[in-house]
């Protein structure tokens, strides 16, 4: 998991007999800033780019920006810790809301399901976090991760509404895994990560005499989902034309950042994503698999000697993978459910060994927030796989058009393989908010260059979606 004095996630440690939320000593007790001058310099240089560029092109700086340099980095005002992709997003809504109107380009793009779920997942979650620990700090590092939550998720939400916009943001992406999967690989070959003079972890971790790659991610495990989630949609942007050199490159940084890693998570994850690749010739068929899963599931369930999610413990594709960790995690959130429903616990880490670590964002959405804020969660998830079948229905005849969003689907599939065995708690969460934007702007018909449907929707604003990339 991610070291204790990471700001940006939800990570805690392990204190005497409870955890203690990290947030509470950086905004409660100040702290210190921790910003390396070559990272103050590739601020600069994002901030400065998003001052150059045209407002509707603020998102592209903004994610290079809080992608590559690394979370750790932070700085203290006040006593309140803004890591690098906080202030990432603050410069960037500084900016569009300076002589623009990001909200009202947020309305005509639609204000959808996802986007509701996702607002209703960070406000219970604060509301929960803070009933839960009865302390002002625990109310400010609520709000300082649902100022970069929400601002990240609307800033790109906002951005991505047409079809040119939605494959630059692939385009980039496929660059960014290309760079990060190379310098990943260099550091598994040579133990040395090139990011270090930017703040990201000099030394590896090594397990089993393997060492784990992390390039600018806060941990291994994370680098590779970043790479697991990423793989699949790549695979299914080969069949647009204009994507197919990107794609390729994708793949190439993809697959890179998920070796480099050495880790089972983001295996299982790609695993996951290609299976659902292989899907697409029963697209058409998805309620009949679904069912099936469902009941071969329940099936399992009474006939195995065990509960079914004792599944985990034999998912090992390293030799080193901590799978009972994994399986004990689902397994105690289950047997103290009355715990923490109501608003979460604190109390997890005496329910056995290792449990304060909870490497599971399922189980992390529980503990912190109760079951609403995991509702939320999970109905996010849902809601988005519904979001495919009314995107793919709305490219019917487009081919290559289809073929992305199913994509996009199978890149989902990854993302909640992954996150039994992680939840994202740096950087890396930016590419979750990516593959929802992009979602979102593809269940509006974007790729077929349709205008937005809602009434609010400008003349220019619907000129805009009409855009062919």
């Amino acid at each position: 998991m991610p070291p204790s004095g990471s700001t940006y996630g939800w990570d805690v440690f392990e204190k005497e007999r409870g955890v203690i939320p990290t947030g509470h000593f950086a905004f409660g007790n100040g702290g210190e800033t921790t910003l390396s001058v070559p990272a103050l310099a590739a601020l600069a240089t994002g901030v400065a780019t998003m001052c150059y560029l045209p407002k509707r092109q603020i998102w592209i700086p903004f994610v290079v920006t809080a992608i590559m340099l690394p979370a750790t980095q932070d700085v203290v005002l006040f006593g309140l810790h803004f890591p690098i992709p906080r202030i990432a997003v603050v410069c960037a809504w500084i900016i569009l809301l300076i002589g623009g109107k990001p909200f009202e380009r947020l309305r005509g793009n639609g204000f959808g399901v996802i986007d509701k779920l996702f607002i209703g997942w960070v406000v219970t979650g604060t509301i929960a976090y803070t009933l839960l620990y009865h302390a002002l700090g625990a109310l400010v590092y609520r709000l300082g991760f649902a100022v970069s939550a929400l601002g990240g998720y609307f800033l790109l939400r906002q951005a991505i509404c047409d079809r040119g916009s939605m494959l630059r943001l692939i385009r980039l992406l496929a660059v960014l895994a290309l760079v990060i999967g190379v310098l990943m690989l260099f550091e598994l070959r040579t133990g040395q990560n090139l990011l270090a003079f930017m703040g990201a972890a000099a030394t590896d971790e090594v397990r089993e005499g393997r060492i784990r790659a992390q390039g600018p991610f806060v941990h291994s495990i994370v680098a590779g989902t970043a790479g697991a989630i990423l793989f699949p949609l790549f695979c299914g942007s080969i069949w647009v034309k204009s994507l197919r050199k990107y794609a390729v490159a994708g793949i190439v940084g993809s697959a890179a950042i998920i070796v480099a890693s050495a880790s089972s998570t983001p295996i299982g994850g790609c695993l996951g994503g290609i299976a659902a690749l292989c899907l697409w010739p029963l697209r058409r068929h998805m309620r009949m698999i679904r069912w099936a899963i469902v009941a071969s599931l329940v099936g399992l369930q009474l006939v195995m000697k065990g509960p079914v999610w004792a599944l985990l413990l034999h998912f090992d594709a390293t030799g080193s993978s901590s799978s009972w960790h994994r399986y004990m995690l689902v397994d105690e959130c289950i047997r103290h459910f009355g715990d923490w429903w109501l608003i979460g616990t604190n109390q997890n880490a005496s329910w056995g060994y290792d449990m304060w670590d909870r490497a599971n964002w399922y189980v992390e959405n529980a503990y912190t927030g109760g079951l609403s804020t995991l509702v939320c969660f999970v109905a996010m998830i849902v809601v988005a796989f519904k979001s495919i079948g009314i995107a793919r229905r709305r490219c019917a005849g487009d081919n290559a058009a289809e073929r992305l969003v199913w994509a996009m689907g199978a890149a989902l599939v990854a993302a909640t393989v992954c996150f039994i065995g992680i939840y994202l708690s740096d950087q890396s969460i930016i590419i979750w908010f990516a593959l929802l934007a992009l979602i979102n702007a593809a269940r509006k018909g974007a790729l077929r260059g349709e205008a937005p449907r809602s009434s609010t929707a400008t003349a220019e604003q619907k000129e805009a979606c009409l855009v062919s990339g």
